[in-house]
């Protein structure tokens, strides 16, 4: 009744309308989350299987295509050498390899002297090959992403809707930028490791000495609601505890939140202790880790900004540059799109894949031999038509 009288009196009657909707429609808040976690996960639900279905076919055939290229006659011979190599010769062993690569020498590498037919029963129910190729699709890094997406949200819709909040990590996943940041703190992920553990060895060193000379001088620590109070360094982990916490994150080292030792007869040994702790850790080896941050960021980004610049200024086809068709009107757009355009070549390989060897003409034979023994010499590196005929004129 008071806050009804309130209302009456400080807001016209067309507000006090809005008012109450405003505070009936905060009932259905809990339902209108519900509904909208429900709807979360069917969605994402829905993407999983949408992809599972369009790229399922894509991700077996890179994998395919990396078993037949990888593949020797001795290969089935020799013992794995790795888990990954073990789990390879899986589908390479099974009689539906390869189902997705168009490879028509990868079965007969794999199976030599076959009979087709037995073949193609085998291949209805092939348990080995099923295995592998559901395992390398559960394996791939996108549908993994994809699943723990899906279940993050069958969190939200079963216990909290702040599960929810680590959705707002896929921003890292949908932008380019994004994931060169993230790959710049992963790039050097060893040397990074390696600098980090030795930090805490060396503040262990440190702790060792502050535990043993200093201890009178670090402050109480509050521990819990109640109010009780430990003394930060009363033991040798709790002192290393506080020395990672503090140390590190203190812009002028572990002093920053020490006592002051004016006067005490450790005065020049707790001088020397805080600014080696200071150099040492906090000058040397975090400006290390940061290094090693900015420096990976800085390669990525060149790499990516040389590729796509050979990519726009360089032929794929025969490496020649736009330099050399400055004199020619519309010369390099010309020979990128028309004389030595990718789609053809892809066109040709498709068109050797699909049609029937014993229908080869002559020079079909040579390209598709030259195909299989990865003899890249029958690309035109270094030469075009369209500059011969131009020389040819002047």
């Amino acid at each position: 009744l008071h806050l009804q009288t309130e209302l009456v009196h400080d807001y016209p009657s067309n507000q006090l309308f809005k008012e109450d909707i405003e505070l009936e429609d905060n009932t259905i808040l809990p339902l209108v989350l519900a509904l909208l976690a429900l709807l979360h996960f069917m969605t994402s639900c829905a993407i999983l299987v949408s992809y599972c279905c369009l790229m399922a076919p894509v991700i077996i055939f890179k994998r395919e295509k990396t078993i037949a290229r990888s593949m020797s006659p001795e290969w089935l011979d020799q013992p794995p050498q790795s888990l990954s190599e073990r789990w390879d010769r899986l589908a390479a062993m099974s009689k539906s390899y390869p189902r997705n690569y168009w490879d028509k020498q990868a079965n007969k590498r794999s199976h030599p002297g076959a009979d087709d037919v037995m073949d193609l029963i085998h291949s209805l129910v092939d348990i080995r090959y099923i295995i592998w190729a559901v395992g390398t699709v559960l394996c791939n890094r996108h549908v993994m992403y994809r699943i723990c997406y899906c279940a993050v949200s069958l969190l939200g819709l079963q216990f909290s809707v702040f599960f929810f909040s680590f959705h707002l990590l896929d921003f890292v996943h949908n932008f380019k930028l994004v994931r060169t940041v993230l790959r710049s703190v992963l790039h050097n992920g060893k040397q990074l490791l390696m600098t980090m553990v030795m930090t805490c060895v060396v503040i262990y060193i440190y702790t060792v000495v502050a535990f043993n000379f200093f201890r009178e001088y670090y402050p109480n620590e509050t521990v819990d609601v109640e109010g009780t109070e430990l003394h930060s360094c009363n033991s040798m982990v709790r002192c290393f505890l506080f020395h990672i916490n503090q140390g590190l994150r203190s812009g002028g080292g572990i002093a920053d939140v020490l006592e002051p030792a004016v006067g005490d007869s450790y005065e020049f040994l707790r001088l020397s202790f805080d600014i080696t702790f200071f150099f040492v850790v906090v000058v040397i080896l975090l400006a290390i880790i940061q290094g090693l941050i900015v420096d990976a960021f800085g390669q990525l980004r060149d790499q990516e900004d040389a590729v796509a610049l050979e990519m726009q200024t360089k032929c794929f086809i025969c490496g020649l540059s736009n330099n050399e068709f400055d004199h020619i009107p519309h010369g390099f757009d010309k020979h990128i799109t028309k004389d030595h355009c990718i789609a053809h070549y892809m066109f040709l390989l498709l068109y050797l894949i699909k049609k029937r060897e014993s229908e080869f003409s002559g020079q079909e034979s040579f390209v598709w031999e030259m195909y299989l023994k990865r003899d890249w010499d029958i690309f035109p590196v270094g030469k075009c038509f369209q500059l011969q005929e131009t020389s040819s004129a002047n």
